[in-house]
């Protein structure tokens, strides 16, 4: 049987189980677990109760996503929005039973998993945490742009749209003044694309002075 494409979608409710198992592999041998759970096989089973919380919590708020090809889920992306880490009273209450099976695979275990997770809760932003990675689009060929990045010390991407078709689907390339002088070319904008693709917030014909600072506020305020 042929594969689909790879796809990304949100998790569902009857997926959560299968998700939680995925994590757990994933994170089986990490240092931190192996330390709290030396026995594989108690390690594992450990594990799908310590993720399942997570997942059920990220899914019912629509933050978990997975990538499936159409036959299996393939991986598992669950996250926190903005002020919603540490946890309220609630949704610790929602998570207790699936961390208390932990206790069944290794009551041993359960003070060095309190102490983990109090380590991570001390640590976390007392601040809205925000997820951003910032993505420049030229319509100069990839070699130039390489050039570009190297002589400036870029430390973001730098994509390349010969075709203006990116620009043109984002009304980011047409009729453009300089001195005086019209012109078609590319409009200097960014765009804030949130999670699923979408554009959250445009920014037109901007100037270079201030307005980083300009897009920081609208996003993160302050």
């Amino acid at each position: 049987m042929q594969r689909e494409t790879v796809r990304i979608e949100k998790l569902r409710s009857n997926g959560i189980a299968q998700a939680a198992e995925l994590l757990a592999r994933s994170f089986e041998t990490t240092p931190d677990y192996t330390h709290m759970f030396p026995d594989p096989y108690t390690r594992r089973d450990a594990l799908r109760g310590i993720m399942r919380a997570p997942v059920r919590d990220s899914q019912a708020e629509g933050n978990c996503w997975v990538a499936t090809d159409g036959t299996a889920m393939l991986g598992v992306a669950a996250w926190q929005a903005p002020g919603r880490y540490p946890w309220s009273m609630g949704r610790n209450l929602r998570a207790l039973p699936a961390l208390l099976s932990v206790l069944r695979h290794a009551p041993g275990s359960i003070r060095d998993l309190i102490e983990f997770g109090s380590t991570i809760d001390a640590h976390f932003p007392d601040t809205p945490l925000w997820y951003l990675q910032v993505i420049g689009v030229s319509p100069d060929p990839p070699e130039r742009n390489r050039k570009f990045k190297e002589k400036e010390g870029l430390t973001f991407d730098l994509l390349s749209d010969e075709d203006h078709q990116l620009a043109e689907s984002l009304g980011a390339w047409g009729e453009k003044k300089l001195y005086g002088k019209v012109s078609r070319g590319l409009i200097r904008s960014t765009f804030v694309v949130d999670e699923t693709g979408q554009v959250d917030k445009a920014y037109r014909n901007v100037k270079a002075t201030g307005h980083v600072d300009r897009v920081k506020q609208d996003l993160l305020g302050g």
